[in-house]
């Protein structure tokens, strides 16, 4: 198996434009913001962090994307490790609280 690359990091937060600045303010980060959603995009190098507002799930991290070179040889040389279902993410109760979606991608 090729070593994953970080694709996306989802943040859940709870006040959008008080994140927004404080990523502005520690990172020196300007996000884009995708019309009529409650989230910031900001690109990271190769990776995106994406802050998404929402009332249900409590701030922090969400989920993470990882690219891997083959989803279905990724998905079966990790066998019983961990819970994968039909769309390739890896159950949360595998990963220790954090969702994981795997998406084919030059890794």
């Amino acid at each position: 198996m090729s070593l994953p690359r970080l694709a996306e990091v989802r943040i859940a937060v709870s006040d959008l434009e008080r994140a927004i600045e404080a990523w502005r303010a520690s990172s020196g980060l300007g996000p884009s913001m995708p019309d009529g959603r409650r989230e910031a995009i900001l690109v990271v190098g190769d990776c995106v962090l994406r802050l998404v507002e929402s009332d249900r799930e409590e701030p922090g991290l969400s989920s993470l994307v990882l690219s891997v070179f083959d989803v279905a040889e990724t998905v079966k040389e990790l066998g019983d490790f961990a819970a994968v279902d039909v769309t390739a993410g890896i159950d949360a109760r595998s990963s220790h609280g954090v969702p994981i979606q795997l998406i084919e991608g030059a890794s």
